[in-house]
């Protein structure tokens, strides 16, 4: 289990997964020791969350598959890979906030995802929808008091198996 960032552990692991299916080596990562990170208090307010759901509408949401193209072809050298070498590769999709509708393309794309890991007998659980919007600081971030704890009990029988 690894919480991802969009900051030096998001890219150690593209810079770990590149050198792997490049060299089929580890060499030469970089390895960070402070890798702390922001913990996430309550929750922000409706216009708060609107006023991201649009930012990030303009950016993200108003995608077609075809903008993931690349993604989805490396997602699958990733799965290519560890069945070659015999190395358990699990999936968890993250919970997402309910009071934002992930369907459209958001949805068709985690779907597609889905469908391809289900389809390389990868074990995918898929936690989209399993948390309440008192759970969540903003769309995405769990909220440590009650988020960030429901999300660990529900994953840690997962994690063990």
């Amino acid at each position: 289990y690894v919480y991802f960032q969009r900051d030096r552990l998001m890219t150690a692991a593209e810079n770990t997964a590149k050198s792997l299916l490049e060299t089929h080596s580890l060499s030469g990562i970089t390895r960070y020791t402070d890798l702390s990170r922001s913990e996430c208090h309550g929750s922000l307010s409706d216009d708060e969350l609107d006023q991201i759901i649009t930012a990030q509408t303009e950016q993200y949401y108003n995608k077609d598959l075809s903008y993931y193209k690349k993604n989805f072809a490396a997602t699958r050298r990733i799965i290519d890979y560890c069945q070659q070498h015999g190395i358990r590769l699990r999936v968890l999709c993250a919970p997402l906030n309910p009071y934002y509708t992930f369907d459209g393309y958001p949805a068709e794309v985690m779907d597609e995802a889905i469908t391809m890991f289900q389809e390389a007998g990868i074990d995918v659980l898929d936690m989209r929808n399993s948390i309440d919007r008192e759970g969540f600081y903003d769309l995405g971030h769990l909220s440590r008091e009650v988020g960030a704890v429901q999300f660990t009990n529900a994953i840690e029988e997962w994690l063990c198996q």
